[in-house]
């Protein structure tokens, strides 16, 4: 489902310990999710931060994400 948003921006954060969302799948959905926007010709506008924490919101990558596409 998340790959009807390309080729529009997407960032996705991810801690590697968020039991919500454990890494692996992550990681997988994220592969699935490049070969989407690759194909829409927009694999530039898809951004993964996987980074060590829980279920939480990190910024290190979302602010240069929101000055760039929004």
């Amino acid at each position: 489902m998340p790959g009807l948003i390309a080729p529009r921006p997407l960032l996705i954060e991810n801690g590697v310990y968020d039991d919500g969302f454990p890494i692996e799948a992550s990681i997988e959905a994220h592969e699935r999710l490049r070969q989407i926007y690759r194909g829409a010709c927009a694999e530039e506008r898809l951004v993964f931060d996987i980074f060590e924490g829980a279920h939480e919101f990190s910024g290190r990558k979302a602010f240069d994400f929101f000055d760039k596409w929004l």
